[in-house]
């Protein structure tokens, strides 16, 4: 309750008295949509627009977070800000691959119906993580496709929304996040026509598969309106599916959320559920 109360006043706290500012990539100089702005002292926060932009007070709270997915984190302090934010793209491992257009054997791993989905009453920006180590009986297995599923169930097509996840895929170290394996995380619209399965191509990405497998992660931006701007984070729509019963051909596997700054899975919170993602691999002749 004292969390809602607190977000709610610095929520309105921005109207006036307010400055503008924008957040680009320190490469491109390309705004970057939808940016994570948090306050770690008061653990409220909301995002930017489609176009980058936001607006706060240059009061109160003083410490500030700006992040984005596949991007280095900057913790400052709002006086210290400027008009312009740049953030620095974290290391990828784009080392360049050759395969032939030829896939010898083709298989799917993993969840793909799930059974039940998470309420999500949070407040803050929700991160989910889903580690898996796939079973592979040759060294050169591809990663073709992730398959994502949604709960369609239950919602009118009368009611018209339009919201965003952020997708990445990692390498791993300890069950844990390392190296972007694309080339930046993908933002993807959903709306009430969407499918209950979003399916990812990464072919040309020429993900190959590792021994310690792979750490995907969907960031739940939220609804927006017409004009690009978050309108609301809490249980945005459709629902990511889960799955409580056992993968198909996945040696191992777990789900994490990511809070108070770092990845906690889903077995330390009670949570006996876990997202329902599939992988499609490849095997490619030489």
């Amino acid at each position: 309750m004292i969390k809602t109360i607190l977000f709610i006043f610095l929520s309105h706290s921005f109207i006036a008295n307010s400055q503008n500012y924008i957040v680009r990539d320190s490469t491109s100089k390309k705004a970057i949509p939808y940016v994570a702005i948090q306050f770690p002292l008061t653990n409220s926060g909301f995002y930017s627009n489609d176009k980058g932009c936001f607006e706060l007070n240059k009061i109160k709270p003083d410490s500030i977070y700006i992040s984005c997915l596949g991007y280095k984190t900057l913790k400052t302090r709002i006086k210290l800000l400027k008009n312009t934010i740049f953030l620095t793209s974290k290391d990828n491992i784009l080392d360049e691959i050759v395969i032939s257009n030829r896939p010898n054997i083709i298989k799917k791993v993993g969840f793909k119906k799930g059974n039940t989905f998470l309420v999500d009453s949070t407040k803050e920006p929700l991160t989910l993580g889903f580690y898996a180590s796939l079973e592979t009986t040759k060294n050169d297995t591809y990663i073709n496709d992730v398959l994502l599923s949604f709960n369609k169930k239950g919602y009118s097509k009368k009611y018209k929304y339009r919201s965003f996840i952020r997708f990445a895929i990692y390498s791993t170290e300890n069950r844990l996040p390392l190296k972007l394996l694309i080339e930046k995380p993908l933002l993807i619209e959903l709306n009430e026509n969407s499918k209950k399965y979003i399916n990812i191509n990464l072919i040309k990405n020429s993900i190959k598969l590792d021994k310690k497998g792979v750490f995907i992660i969907i960031e739940k931006i939220g609804e927006v309106d017409s004009n690009g701007k978050i309108i609301s984070k809490k249980q945005p729509l459709p629902n990511l599916k889960f799955s409580t019963k056992k993968p198909k051909e996945l040696l191992d596997y777990s789900t994490f959320i990511f809070l108070e700054g770092e990845w906690k899975d889903f077995s330390i919170l009670n949570l006996n559920m876990n997202l329902a993602i599939e992988f499609t691999l490849a095997n490619y002749e030489n």
